[in-house]
């Protein structure tokens, strides 16, 4: 079984995540959208919790006809992003992925996407110009 990764606060889901999502549930059996975050109170960089945004995407991908995925909550760790690394890597095992194919679209502020050297990335292109922030 082919499985993949995205990763991404959704603060809010927007188009261009619904285009990565997309493009990359095509591409594996199952797409697990990991939910950065998910510890954080509410604030002007993250005004939805966990289970609001868990929501909005279910809408959304419903909608758009993808079905192939789940959905899990990821913590930030500010300063560790050792820990946090290691969060991402005990949600692969605890849900046995094997190695799993990496997706998400390289730009500033995306280090991540490079901290698993051992995944295979596939960069999503986007065709939309749109940043939650």
């Amino acid at each position: 079984m082919k499985n993949g990764i995205f990763i991404g606060r959704f603060q809010p889901v927007h188009h261009g995540h619904l285009h990565a999502i997309g493009v990359a549930s095509t591409q594996v059996d199952k797409l697990y959208i990991l939910v950065g975050s998910a510890n954080q109170c509410r604030s002007i960089k993250n005004p939805w919790t966990f289970q609001e945004r868990k929501h909005m995407l279910r809408d959304k991908l419903r909608t758009a006809g993808i079905s192939n995925y789940e959905i899990l909550p990821l913590n930030d760790h500010i300063y560790s992003d050792s820990q946090w690394i290691a969060d991402v890597r005990a949600t692969v095992e605890h849900h046995d992925m094997g190695t799993p194919i990496l997706f998400g679209h390289m730009k500033e502020g995306n280090d991540y996407l490079k901290w698993f050297p051992d995944w295979k990335f596939q960069d999503v292109e986007s065709n939309i110009k749109v940043n939650a922030s």
